[in-house]
This record gives C-alpha cells, sequence and structure tokens, in this order.
C-alpha cells in the first residue's frame, strides 16, 4: 500500500521553460508515472513568463490564490492549472516581475536563483495544501531547485504525512544562510542540515527530510557520484559522508521516437544495412541544402563556408559529424572538441564537422573559438549557434554525433540512435551504458573496458565509440581542480593541462577509427548503427523508470 494518496512531480524547468535533461525528461516521466501508478499526477513548475515556450496566463485556469513571504513583503501567487489528462499542470506565478524572470533559461537569473528556487518551494508547499488541505502527498522533486520544497513542508525535522523522492539530474547544490530560509518564511531549524552544522545547503537540508533512496538518472552516474574524483573533490564533494548507501540510479527511457522508417528497421538483416545507408545519404542531402540556403542573420550567424561546405560534401567521400547541445565549458566538451577537430582535419582525416552549441551565460563571446575554428577549415567545419531549423535532417543524415563530455548523468545518446546516427562519446555516466563501444587495441582501451563491462557482455554488438583519458591523470583531484579552474585559448589555456591533452588524444584516436569504418565499411557501419537503435529502444523505457521511481518512493 503506498504512504501516500496523490502524486506529484516537482520542478524548476520543463517543457514549458526548457534548458536541458530535466526538460527532455518532463515530456515523458509525468505520463509514465500516472500509466504506471494507475491515476493523475500533478507537476508543480514557476512559470517563467519570459520564456517563449511559457503558457500565457490567460490561457490558464486560477486553482489557487494565497500569500508566500519574501522579505518584509506578502507575495501573492497565482497557482494556475492546464489539464493535460492524465497530466494536471500546475504553474507557480506572480504579479513580482523579479520573480521567475529567468532568459534565455529558467535559470538565467544570476544571483537570484537560489530566491527564487527557495520562493518556488514555498509556493509549492502551501500550494499542496490549498489542493487538498486532507491529502498525504508523494513527491517526485527534481534537484536542488524543487528539493527546495522538502525545506517548505518541514516541521520538526519531518515532513509528515507527505513523502519527498529527490531525484539528482546532476550533483549541483546552493549554499544557504539563516537569512535565506527565513526570507520565504522557512525556519532553519526545521529542516537542519545533514551532518556539520556549519555546513549549510539545499541538499544538505533535503536530505534528513527525503526518503532514504535518493536517485539518479542512471546507474553509472550513480557510481560517478562517488567515486569520481570530479564529484567526489569537487561538485558533490560536501554530500559524499551522506550519499553512500543511499543512491540507486533510475534510468531513464529514451527522450524521442524513432525516425528510422519501419521498412528499415524491419527489414531482412541483408537488407537493412543497405536502405540505411540510402536513406541517411538523402536527409544529408536535405541538410547540407538547409545549411546553404540559410540567411545568415545578425542573430543567428553562420561560422564557417557554407558554400564550400557543400561542395565538399557532394563528393560522399567526408562523414558528416554532429555535435549540438547548450556551451557549458565544464561539462559539455566543446573545447575538447575543438582541440580535437584541429588535430583531426590537420591530419587529413576524411570528416566535416557540424557544431550547433547553445550559447550559455557570455552569449556569442564565450564561443570566439569555435568561430576561429570555422575560419580556420571553412569547408570542413560550420558552427551555427542558434537553432537551426533542419536539424532533425542533420541528426538522420550523419555519419556521428559527439559527446565529448566531462560528466554525463544520462546523456541523449539514445537520441543519435534513434535518428539512425551512431554515437563517440567520452565514456562516462549515462553514456557508458547507451553505448556498447567498439573493442579498440590501444592503450585508450583500458578505461573503457573496466567502465563497460559492468553493463555490456564480451558478446555484445558493439553500437559506437567510447574514449576516456589516461586513468593516471583522472584519478587525479589536482587535475580536475586546473581543468575546471582554466579556460581554453591562450598561454594558460586548459588545452596545456595533461588531463585535457590525454582527452583530446583519445578523442582524436578513437574518431579516426571511427570514420575509417565508415568509409571503409559501409554495410558494418550499418549494422552498427541498427544495433544501437535496438540496444536503446528496448533497454531504456519510461515504464520501467516511472515502475523503478514509484517502487522507491
Amino acid at each position: 500500500m503506498m504512504a501516500w494518496d496523490r502524486l506529484a512531480v516537482v520542478a524548476y524547468e520543463s517543457p514549458f521553460a526548457p534548458c536541458g535533461g530535466v526538460a527532455a525528461v518532463m515530456k515523458h516521466l509525468p505520463g509514465a508515472l500516472a500509466a504506471e501508478a494507475g491515476g493523475r499526477v500533478a507537476v508543480f513548475t514557476p512559470l517563467h513568463y519570459r520564456m517563449p515556450q511559457a503558457p500565457r496566463p490567460a490561457d490558464l485556469l486560477l486553482a489557487a490564490v494565497y500569500a508566500v513571504p519574501l522579505g518584509t513583503r506578502q507575495v501573492t501567487v497565482n497557482l494556475r492549472h492546464l489539464a493535460q489528462d492524465p497530466i494536471d499542470w500546475y504553474f507557480v506565478g506572480t504579479d513580482q516581475i523579479e520573480l521567475f524572470a529567468g532568459a534565455p533559461d529558467p535559470y538565467g537569473v544570476g544571483a537570484n536563483l537560489t530566491r527564487d528556487a527557495l520562493f518556488f518551494g514555498a509556493a509549492v508547499a502551501r500550494g499542496l495544501w490549498m489542493l487538498d488541505p486532507r491529502a498525504a502527498w508523494g513527491l517526485h522533486v527534481i534537484d536542488w531547485q524543487a528539493a527546495t520544497t522538502a525545506l517548505a513542508l518541514a516541521s520538526g525535522g519531518q515532513i509528515w504525512p507527505h513523502r519527498v523522492q529527490l531525484a539528482l539530474h546532476n550533483s549541483y547544490d546552493a549554499p544557504l544562510r539563516y537569512y535565506d530560509l527565513h526570507q520565504v518564511g522557512i525556519s532553519p531549524h526545521d529542516c537542519p542540515p545533514a551532518g556539520s552544522p556549519e555546513t549549510s545547503t539545499v541538499l544538505l537540508r533535503a536530505l534528513p527530510l527525503v526518503a532514504p533512496t535518493v536517485c539518479t538518472v542512471s546507474q553509472q552516474f550513480a557510481h560517478d557520484l562517488v567515486s569520481e574524483p570530479l564529484h567526489t573533490h569537487l561538485l558533490a564533494a560536501h554530500l559524499q559522508p551522506h550519499l553512500p548507501g543511499r543512491l540507486r540510479g533510475v534510468d531513464d527511457g529514451c527522450f524521442v521516437a524513432p525516425s528510422v522508417p519501419a521498412e528499415i528497421t524491419s527489414a531482412k538483416p541483408a537488407a537493412a544495412p543497405a536502405r540505411l545507408l540510402a536513406w541517411k545519404r538523402e536527409r544529408w542531402v536535405q541538410a547540407v541544402e538547409a545549411l546553404t540556403t540559410l540567411p545568415g542573420q545578425e542573430h543567428e550567424p553562420v561560422w564557417g563556408d557554407r558554400v564550400a561546405f557543400a561542395q565538399a560534401a557532394a563528393s560522399g567521400a567526408l562523414a558528416p559529424l554532429l555535435m549540438g547541445g547548450r556551451d557549458d565549458s565544464q561539462q559539455k566538451g566543446y573545447d575538447l572538441a575543438a582541440a580535437a577537430i584541429d588535430r583531426l582535419l590537420a591530419a587529413d582525416c576524411p570528416a566535416q564537422f557540424i557544431l550547433l552549441p547553445m550559447p550559455g551565460g557570455e552569449g556569442l563571446a564565450g564561443l570566439g573559438y569555435l568561430r576561429e575554428l570555422a575560419a580556420r577549415w571553412p569547408s570542413r567545419v560550420l558552427a551555427l549557434p542558434f537553432r537551426f531549423r533542419g536539424y532533425a535532417d542533420l541528426l538522420a543524415g550523419t555519419a556521428y554525433g559527439l559527446m565529448p563530455s566531462l560528466y554525463e548523468p544520462f546523456g541523449s545518446a539514445n537520441e543519435f540512435y534513434l535518428a539512425g546516427t551512431a554515437v563517440i562519446a567520452r565514456a562516462t555516466g549515462g553514456l557508458v551504458q547507451q553505448v556498447v563501444p567498439m573493442p579498440l587495441a590501444s592503450g585508450w582501451a583500458v578505461g573503457v573496458e573496466r567502465l563497460a563491462r559492468a553493463w555490456h557482455q564480451p558478446a555484445a554488438v558493439p553500437t559506437g565509440y567510447l574514449f576516456r583519458e589516461d586513468e593516471g591523470l583522472s584519478a587525479q583531484p589536482e587535475a580536475w581542480w586546473r581543468l575546471r579552474g582554466s579556460r581554453y585559448g591562450g598561454p594558460d589555456g586548459r588545452e596545456h593541462q595533461p588531463l585535457f591533452g590525454s582527452m583530446v588524444d583519445a578523442f582524436v584516436d578513437v574518431t579516426q577509427a571511427a570514420v575509417t569504418r565508415w568509409r571503409d565499411e559501409p554495410e558494418a557501419y550499418a549494422t552498427m548503427v541498427l544495433a544501437g537503435l535496438q540496444h536503446v529502444r528496448d533497454g531504456f523505457t519510461w515504464q520501467r523508470a516511472a515502475r523503478e521511481y514509484l517502487a522507491a518512493l
């Protein structure tokens, strides 16, 4: 019997205010939870009014109106409702324009993020009572921004009759002062931190309150959080005494539906590879045509020579490689890719590269090194720092997707495979589970094999390529400190550091091998892609994820 009678998800990010992986999860998880639980699921999220995807208040029903303190003020909360069966979306909005004003993403409020997250948690806690004062809620809260709800529900170190499940999509956290808590009416004494009272963060105060099992979005990431120096000594060092024995990895499901036609995936094994290759060539031609017709406006600059790029692509002899996602120098590895691409093209690697970085906090200025890379290789590199409307054709038409992430809780490798494209990735987090690595006879294989053997049988059909730097370097916390404390470019840039250099070396070697396979063994390449599609489609489902989350709640 469940210890709660109403179920809800609390998330600071959603499809109505997307930034990264949380929004992708929120497209699928609430519905899967509803199906598995056999009832409706509520979702609480801020109304990030500056986001273009945000619903208009006039299109929402007003579910409740109440006040939440913010400093010396009582701020009116308008809890608005949108029914999308079986999901009830509840948007926390106010008439205070300084709250939930993030742009270009919901987290883009600078130093006010902690304030907004605490206000959100306090508003959700009050909203639960306003919607149903007798209910015992089971809450699935995502990351520290939503874990503030547990703090606001706490009384005397407990949140009875409710039950809160914490799901970590990353290891980020935020420091808390007594002042911050008092600003939104939360007593610090009701939610004392785990461990020493001298160290106060949202997660440290939430961990004693939430369910014993703390979930992460992949099994490998649950292991990484307590074993990888990047997390144990830097990102989550303060959490280490409180995580062992509590973590459970719940693998995400696939973020998209397969786009490879059924006549390919259901074809006989002898015919499917050739059909896939023909289909991918058509999609690549369409993608290149869309690239050449881009207007190249000031707010949507195109770095590289589109005409020369198209002419080079016309030969069909160059492997197209794609990297997309937000610009985050501390995670996504665009600088790592830039250094590797320079090396690969200087060595005459038969490849072209399309880079689709979504600018981060520094805007286009933070991507200057990609603009310079495209200028050095104008016919081989295109960089488009905006949302390219021909992305679906690119995703399907390219040979490989690149994911050189420094860490990746789950990762979107499944999106590439479901579009018929293989993946080259750094072996970390959920990427290790999504990619069955091609065996390589090189020194770089040691780290990959160590991680992959936990998830893939020796006889498993390879689906892509994983790389990993020298194990001795990656085990040094000080190497990670230096890497995170530096930027790419210049005499003191991170490209001069041994750890970064080792990553680039491994990335270059593995990419060269992957391109060679695409060029010299096209049928074997296509067979690998089809195996990857089946691996992610069958192995990562939202039904399974929902079942595991409910079991842990």
